[in-house]
């Protein structure tokens, strides 16, 4: 069972590792384009 929660908290911490990260995508986007 122990196996089982860590792997469940790995990925939900994967998930939101990856949700920052195009956050972060969006957000240095938006200011490249409102520079020019």
């Amino acid at each position: 069972m122990s196996d089982d929660w860590r792997f469940v908290i790995l990925g939900a911490f994967g998930w939101a590792l990856l949700a920052i990260l195009v956050a972060l995508m969006i957000a240095i986007g938006r200011k490249r384009r409102k520079r020019k």
